[in-house]
């Protein structure tokens, strides 16, 4: 239910990933409205963890936001309005891919730093 916008890939719609010798360093990009999250940014957040998690070349991460601000939290237009009118069974998905984001962040195989 919240495909990510590009699978196995340098291009992401929604995050911004560069990489260093065997830094990776992923850039929410959204600067307009201080790097609120929306679905796309947790849905390429969740697949890009797990693709990144199972390169061997990938020695740490560090999370940025473009901008002035590092991130919002979730982008009230897009994601608390939607949220209010799901059923059940969409709420349920909306949570478990969040909840994979954060599985993903705490089980990398390497260092998350926050560049905040």
């Amino acid at each position: 239910p919240f495909p990510s916008s590009a699978p196995s890939t340098e291009e992401w719609r929604h995050l911004r990933l560069t990489r260093d010798g065997g830094v990776a360093t992923v850039t929410f990009s959204r600067p307009e409205k201080l790097n609120a999250l929306t679905f796309g940014t947790y849905a390429d957040l969740r697949d890009l963890l797990a693709e990144l998690s199972r390169e061997r070349s990938v020695r740490a991460l560090v999370l940025a936001g473009e901008g002035r601000g590092f991130c919002s939290g979730g982008d009230v237009d897009e994601i608390i309005g939607a949220t209010l009118a799901m059923d059940t069974a969409e709420l349920l998905d909306f949570n478990r891919m969040t909840g994979q984001v954060v599985r993903a962040l705490r089980e990398c195989p390497f260092p998350v730093v926050a560049a905040v």
